[in-house]
């Protein structure tokens, strides 16, 4: 990959990781659901960072890209969580059923 396209996919992820901030910031969850979505935010952007710089400083260490990988599914996996408390569990637009007695 050229050196110019990671640094733009990078600069997308701070991107996402400031919106995740913000979302966060302005979102009435519990407090159990908050700290796990801000821990794996913190985690993405420590290892964003760091992958950065290995990739940019020549070096092409395995364990940066994977450290980095697993931050990104841990993300993924608690924004999910986020969005499932935030909706109730139901995607969005979607309405509860409701029972016929």
């Amino acid at each position: 990959m050229p050196k110019e396209v990671f640094v733009r996919y990078m600069a997308t992820a701070v991107d996402l990781i400031a919106a995740a901030k913000e979302l966060e910031e302005r979102s009435n969850v519990p407090s159990s659901t908050r700290a796990n979505f801000q821990r794996a935010i913190g985690a993405f952007e420590v290892a964003r960072t760091s992958f950065v710089n290995s990739v940019l400083g020549g070096n092409t260490d395995p364990e940066d890209a994977s450290t980095f990988l697993g931050a990104v599914g841990a993300f993924m996996r608690a924004s999910k969580q986020f969005q499932d408390t935030l909706t109730g569990g139901r995607p969005k637009g979607r309405r509860r059923a409701t029972q016929a007695n």
